[in-house]
Parts: structure tokens; C-alpha cells; sequence
């Protein structure tokens, strides 16, 4: 199947720079331009056949996907079939079908703007919500996947993109994608503007975490033990992080890959966390690679393309940071209660999976209770003591559940009131800690009397995180859910 963009040719990249988005929800239609900056259109025979039975399933249901239907344009006159594509079916030539194409407008949000439009059949017997350009009803027929392709559109270098799986080919225009998608020529510059004022309203590129699509199963993947390997997602010092998919489920899941060390820390450490739902948790681990060299890979879940840091530029409102930082305080308590000190809590590696927040990334947690190491934690967010040995200025700190106490409490006067500045090694200082203190100290609310105490320079003057889950300004939680009864029994 050859689909066209038509207009002004911009460079194709592959999505390999950050992509920031929003929710749908964010969207506000008043402030969004109505024209269409781009389309997609069918140009060969097999394409212009596929979209005809898509307009047909569309004309004869009103009710039939309510979201991909808003994205069909079908012109006024019906064309014939000529079958000069000998990939189209024998019983279409001379076949009278209905043509178009599929609409690209500001107006028209994707189901999920993270991952662009994406381009498929839908996996839910046409009706599948994630997708936005539903290109053909016969899968089998035409080769298109349930979910294909994604077109994405990158803020800061103003190009059309468009992403599919890895060791896969794409054509526009019949031929395989060398120089580029294409805006309408006369409606790129508005479309820019319109895009930088809703962008502006609406926070719309800001996210930290490149979604993909869920692809279906396929040999040209990394397949490894059951499981398909997508394109990393995240990566840092200590690992690289991609979705993965249960081939025998569908089930998704986050993969972490790193170096095998001679401790097995990380694996170590998730051996010991019990299942709890606000925490990640290792399903399975594999080893692989020749023994000096070899890799180990972290099965984990739940699988959340989104971070805390994500949210925060976002700027929730207060009741929404409340909520998030009781289910953070809930997973702390569970990690201190198995003996770990987490000794890295910071927006990065707590992660948004709908409404349920979870920790994760236990690559400098210990169970050790005289570790003096200053080389573990994140610089922005050391705890006093810590902060103490690393500039010499003490030799008595010590990592303690009190030090992930402080640091949860630094992510959560963040997340509730804003960033405030750091000395000039980006660090918190006695002097920094002390003008955080007074200006908490100005608000005078349960709140922020709770987070005085926990940012207390000496650990043992701050609350424990049992303390810390059973004060009064957290909101209340359904008494059925899981994660409330877990409470209860670890809080007791």
C-alpha cells in the first residue's frame, strides 16, 4: 500500500530526539487553528481500494469509531478502479469506490499526542481507539499491522517525522521514504504558529519519555526469551530502558538492560521487594553474552512510559500533587519495610501508569546500614549527611531510611510549590536548607509544617516513613483498593 503527504517537502527523520506531549484532555479546540496542515492520501490502486471499504464501514455506521471516523475526508465525486496496481484484488478493477484521504489538523488531536498519529488497522475489530488513521479492514490482505507507523511532528526542529519499527521499510508515493513528508505549502506557516499557541496553553510537548507503538509480533524485532524488544526509551549510567511485549499474552512490560556486575546489586535488591502496587517489581531476569562480557535484562512492571518530571512541567494542581505523593510515601514505606534504602528517590524514577504511581530504579538501593558512600544518590537531591561526606565537611553521615525521608520530601516541595535554587554545585547546602525552611515556615499549613519536619538537617529529627503515610494531609483512597489495604497492614 502507497500512501502520499502532499505539500511543502520537509527532511524525514527517524524519532530519535525527545518528543514532549500532553494528554488529549489537554487539548482546547478555541484555541487551535481548523485547517488541515497536512493529509495522508491513498495513490495506489491497493490503498485507494483499502480506504474505499473504510468510508463504506464509516457511511454505513454512525456510531462506528467515533475517533478514527473524524479523521476520513471523502470527496464528493466516486472514481473508478482502473487496476493498473497488480497487487489489487481481480474482483475490484472497474470497481466504482469512494476516495479521499486522512486529515492532519490542530483541531484533530491524536488519541494519545506522546506517540503522533498512528497509522494501522486497530486491533479491536476496527473499533481500537489508539488508532488514528485506520487505513484498511483486511489486515492480511494489505500487510498493515495493528498498529503500523506513527507520524510525529518535533517542536524544535519543525519537521514532519515518521517512525516505524526497527528493520522495517516505509513508502510514500510508492516509493521507499528518502526526503521527506510534506506540508500543505500555503498552510505551514500557520500551522506553526497554531501549534507554538497551543503548545503554550497547553504544556503539549512536555514529557519526557518517547512513546511507541505496540507493535505486532515480528521476526525483524530483538525476541528474547518470549519476549519482544522495542526501541529503547530511556537510558542512563547504570542501564537502558525499552518496553517489552509477552509475545504469548500481548502483556506489556518495561525491560531494563545493564552490564552484569560482580554483585548483582540491582537484581539482588528486587529479589527482596514483595509485590506492592506502588512500587516496580522484577517478573524474571535473563543473563546473557560470553562471561566477561555479559548482560543481564530485568523483566519488570507495570510498564510506564511517564515520570513524575514529566508531570511536574506540567504543573498539576495541589490536590493532584497530594494524591501522587501518598502513593510515593506508600512505596517508600514498603521498600524501607523489606530493608532497602532506595538512596536515589527523585522525579526521574517515579513513574505514571494512569492514576497509580509506582518507585522504580533500585540501582544504588542497599540493604547496608553503615554505607558511607557518597557516590550513590542523584547530586540535586542528596540528603544532608551525605552531602556532608561528599564535601568533607563531616565524616559521621551514614545512608539511612531517614536520607530517602529528606529526598522524598525535597521531590515533594518541588512537586507542590516549584523548583527553588540550589548553591552554585547544584546542591542543598545548610544555607539552602535554611531558606527553604523559612519559606515554608511562611505558610503556615499542615502541609508544609509536615515537610519542615522531614527536611530537617539532622536525620534523626525527621520523621520515620511509617509516620509519614499515617499523617493527616494525605487524601483520602477508595478502602477497597489494593494499595489501601496493603497500607493498612504495613502502616500497623
Amino acid at each position: 500500500m502507497s500512501q502520499s503527504l502532499a505539500g511543502d517537502t520537509q527532511t524525514l527523520s527517524e524519532f530519535e530526539a525527545e518528543q514532549r506531549a500532553a494528554e488529549a484532555a489537554s487539548f482546547d479546540e478555541s484555541h487551535t487553528a481548523g485547517f488541515d496542515f497536512a493529509a495522508l492520501v491513498p495513490i495506489n490502486d491497493s490503498a485507494r481500494f483499502a480506504f474505499d471499504q473504510v468510508v463504506r464501514l464509516k457511511l454505513a455506521d454512525a456510531g462506528w469509531n467515533s475517533h478514527a471516523r473524524e479523521f476520513i475526508h471523502v470527496n464528493q465525486e466516486l472514481e473508478t478502479l482502473d487496476g493498473d496496481d497488480s497487487d489489487v484484488e481481480v474482483g475490484a478493477v472497474n470497481k466504482t469506490i469512494y476516495t479521499g484521504h486522512f486529515r492532519m489538523s490542530l483541531s484533530l488531536p491524536p488519541a494519545r499526542p506522546p506517540r503522533g498519529w498512528v497509522i494501522g488497522c486497530g486491533k479491536q475489530a476496527l473499533s481500537d481507539p489508539d488508532v488514528d488513521f485506520l487505513v484498511t479492514v483486511d489486515r492480511k490482505r494489505d500487510r498493515v499491522a495493528s498498529q503500523h507507523a506513527q507520524i510525529v511532528f518535533h517542536r524544535e526542529t519543525r519537521v514532519l517525522m515518521l517512525k516505524v519499527p526497527p528493520s522495517k521499510r516505509a513508502f510514500l508515493d510508492g516509493v521507499l521514504v528518502a526526503d521527506g513528508l510534506r506540508f500543505h505549502q500555503d498552510r505551514k506557516d500557520d500551522f506553526l504558529r497554531g501549534l507554538d499557541r497551543l503548545a503554550e496553553l497547553t504544556n503539549l510537548f512536555d514529557g519526557d519519555r518517547i512513546e511507541t507503538v505496540d507493535p505486532t509480533p515480528s521476526d525483524q524485532y530483538f525476541v528474547l526469551r518470549g519476549y519482544e524488544l522495542q526501541t529503547p526509551q530511556a537510558a542512563g549510567a547504570y542501564g537502558v530502558v525499552s518496553a517489552c511485549i509477552k509475545i504469548n499474552t500481548g502483556d506489556v512490560y518495561a525491560v531494563k538492560r545493564v552490564k552484569k556486575a560482580k554483585d548483582d546489586r540491582e537484581l539482588n535488591i528486587l529479589g527482596l521487594l514483595k509485590s506492592h502496587p506502588h512500587i516496580c517489581s522484577l517478573v524474571e531476569s535473563f543473563t546473557l553474552g560470553a562471561s566477561r562480557v555479559q548482560e543481564v535484562y530485568m523483566i519488570l512492571t507495570p510498564y510506564a512510559p511517564q515520570t513524575l518530571l514529566a508531570l511536574m512541567r506540567r504543573r498539576p494542581d495541589f490536590a493532584t500533587g497530594l494524591h501522587v505523593l501518598a502513593q510515593v510515601a506508600q512505596g517508600l514505606l514498603h521498600i524501607h519495610n523489606c530493608g532497602i534504602i532506595h538512596r536515589d528517590v527523585k522525579p526521574d524514577n517515579i513513574l505514571i501508569a494512569d492514576s497509580r504511581v509506582v518507585v522504580t530504579d533500585f540501582g544504588h538501593s542497599t540493604i547496608e546500614t553503615n554505607s558511607k558512600d557518597h557516590f550513590k544518590g542523584t547530586l540535586h537531591y542528596l540528603p544532608p549527611e551525605i552531602y556532608e561526606l561528599k564535601r568533607g565537611i563531616s565524616n559521621r553521615g551514614l545512608w539511612s531510611d531517614r536520607s530517602d525521608v529528606f529526598t522524598f520530601a525535597v521531590v515533594a516541595v518541588e512537586l507542590l510549590y516549584g523548583s527553588f535554587r540550589r548553591n552554585e554545585e547544584k546542591m542543598i547546602s545548610r544555607p539552602v536548607q535554611m531558606d527553604l525552611l523559612r519559606n515554608l515556615a511562611k505558610m503556615k499549613t499542615d502541609v508544609s509544617k509536615l515537610m519542615t519536619t522531614l527536611l530537617a538537617w539532622e536525620p534523626r529529627r525527621r520523621l520515620a516513613m511509617v509516620d509519614v503515610v499515617r499523617s493527616s494531609i494525605w487524601p483520602p483512597a477508595d478502602p477497597s483498593s489494593p494499595s489501601r489495604k496493603r497500607l493498612r497492614s504495613e502502616a500497623s
